[in-house]
């Protein structure tokens, strides 16, 4: 009897384990379609996922477009413009940080909820 629990706890355990695989490669194949459908916009040089906490808030992530500066554009809106992408792919809680090419300097900010 003991051993039967034992199995079914393995079973459980193995079967968790594979699912979360398939959960972690589906979510990296929606991030790669996002990063090439911002990409494929003519005035983006690089876009990626990034690792900053956006204001002590752990539940939203961060993702950085990087394109010139160009004086007199609303890059706070132009961040926004973005965010459409994000919904389509069943992702919310996404901050887009647009950066200056070539460096980590933020241009503007947009919150997708």
């Amino acid at each position: 009897m003991k051993n039967n629990w034992i199995t079914k706890l393995l079973v459980v355990v193995v079967l968790s384990l594979l699912l979360s695989n398939v959960g972690f490669a589906l979510s990296d194949n929606i991030k790669n379609n996002i990063i090439n459908a911002i990409e494929s916009n003519a005035v983006v040089t690089k876009a990626k996922f990034g690792h900053d906490e956006v204001g002590g808030d752990p539940n939203y992530k961060i993702f950085w477009i990087w394109m010139p500066d160009v004086s007199g554009k609303n890059y706070n809106a132009i961040a926004e413009y973005f965010c459409p992408v994000f919904k389509v792919n069943g992702l919310s809680k996404i901050v887009v940080s647009i950066k200056k090419n070539g460096s980590y300097s933020t241009l503007g900010r947009g919150y997708c909820r």
